[in-house]
């Protein structure tokens, strides 16, 4: 049994919860002019009746420099992690399985839930990001349960297509493992963020977003290749004479769902006619159906006739935009930002024309953009009908760029577009109080000592014997 003193300590840590109803949500005012990670903190203090927290964890959102919608066609992608990012604060209770969770998104309302294996999703939308990360380690938690206290606050915009949704999966997941002391790889980290938003959210995405949200890494893009077992290889991204300009649109149009849809369609019908006609070197076959990986133009084009011309444009994107994607990694590697550049040009006009997914506003961004004195390349970042535009370009004419979007995008669409720099940032990270290290180790130390003396006690009474 326990001693008394690590009766204690628990007993201190982590007072039983009553599965009550939540009480009104407050007002967030006081968290005006914050820091993302100060708001988390700040709010946890609030909402938890002045308590601090032990564990902190972040994690950040994602702009793809290009590879868009080859994802779910078995080819490549390069995305960056942002510097903006999603904070997960809180502490573990050592009993039970109830979880309070509060975020700055949702107005500071608590969400309770039951964390156990009759763990589903449920209202409000948001926190089954965050149900759906809890069920996937809860077969390395102690009894198969979880209970902590935790507070969420982010810079990620919310809808502009750079990823808020696993920015939230990955620092949860990070919180958890830092919580439970666990060891998990960044690669099936992913993998089970993935699956709870398959699982808990509904939404059939692929790897990339929690992908590079998890093993992106500071100064580097992430090339992913998007086949089981989702390959990847780090990509140099650290001159600091270029950055990154996001601009979004703060424009989205409601035809995105059923549309993905409809590609997603279109792209395995047009792989499926290569595949019968070249059934060697066409496409790659998964295990649901066949992929546009692999294929190539001149296959393409000997089949145009026996597909749709809708069929055919897809998927010249398709094998197009995996070429580019290539090819800008070389580009990138060799610091020819030119190329790079023009590439991804490339990307945005395909895109646009082949893949039916951007908008007038994104192509004005684009347009803009590109008559801006050092600025490289310019195109639709993220899943189109909306959201932003990702723009290479010099860092000394970031300031030139972002007045030039702002003016006149706001001038064509009556709109003002959010701006904002970045460079490839860091993925996950978490810390731990020294309060929760001090009682972690002392629990440690104790545990060891009481197994030492009981092996003395034994030795001393066999000696005896």
């Amino acid at each position: 049994a326990s001693s008394p003193p690590l009766r204690r300590l628990f007993a201190a840590s982590s007072p039983p919860l009553r599965r009550s109803p939540p009480p009104t949500r407050p007002n967030l005012s006081f968290l005006a002019g914050m820091s993302p990670a100060h708001e988390a903190d700040e709010l946890f203090a609030r909402t938890y009746g002045g308590a601090r927290p032990e564990v902190r964890a972040s994690a950040p959102g994602r702009v793809n420099v290009i590879g868009e919608h080859t994802d779910y066609n078995g080819g490549f992608v390069l995305p960056i992690a942002i510097e903006k990012r999603t904070h997960v604060v809180g502490i573990r209770r050592a009993h039970g399985d109830v979880c309070r969770i509060v975020s700055t998104h949702d107005g500071g309302e608590r969400v309770y839930f039951a964390a156990n294996a009759t763990l589903v999703p449920g209202a409000p939308a948001w926190a089954n990001y965050v149900k759906g990360v809890v069920a996937q380690y809860l077969p390395d938690l102690p009894g198969g349960m979880a209970s902590f206290d935790i507070a969420i606050a982010s810079d990620v915009p919310l809808g502009g297509g750079l990823s808020s949704s696993a920015a939230l999966e990955v620092a949860v997941a990070t919180f958890l493992e830092t919580a439970y002391g666990l060891r998990v790889d960044p690669k099936t980290r992913a993998l089970r963020c993935q699956k709870c938003e398959h699982d808990f959210a509904g939404v059939p995405c692929g790897i990339m977003d929690q992908m590079v949200s998890s093993c992106g890494q500071s100064g580097h893009a992430l090339l992913i290749d998007c086949i089981p077992p989702f390959a990847t290889k780090l990509v140099a991204l650290d001159d600091p004479s270029v950055v990154f300009v996001v601009a979004n649109s703060n424009v989205k149009h409601q035809l995105e769902g059923s549309e993905y849809a409809t590609r997603v369609q279109e792209c395995r019908t047009a792989a499926a006619v290569i595949r019968k006609r070249f059934p060697q070197s066409g496409g790659v076959e998964s295990s649901a159906a066949p992929l546009l990986r692999g294929a190539t133009m001149t296959e393409l084009l000997a089949c145009k006739d026996q597909m749709s011309v809708l069929e055919f444009q897809r998927a010249r994107h398709i094998i197009g935009e995996d070429a580019r994607t290539l090819d800008c990694v070389d580009a990138l590697v060799r610091r020819d930002y030119a190329t790079a550049g023009r590439l991804m040009v490339e990307s945005h006009n395909s895109l646009r024309d082949d893949y039916q997914v951007s908008t007038a506003e994104l192509d004005a961004l684009v347009e803009i953009a590109m008559r801006v004195d050092g600025v490289y390349g310019a195109r639709m970042t993220g899943g189109g009908f909306g959201g932003c535009t990702v723009t290479l370009g010099r860092a000394d004419r970031a300031e030139e760029l972002i007045a030039a979007l702002e003016g006149e995008y706001t001038r064509r669409t009556g709109t003002k577009p959010t701006c904002f720099v970045t460079v490839a940032g860091p993925g996950p990270a978490s810390s731990r109080s020294m309060r929760t290290l001090v009682r972690q180790n002392w629990i440690a130390s104790s545990v060891v000592v009481v197994a030492l003396a009981a092996t003395c006690a034994v030795l001393l009474r066999v000696h005896r014997a």
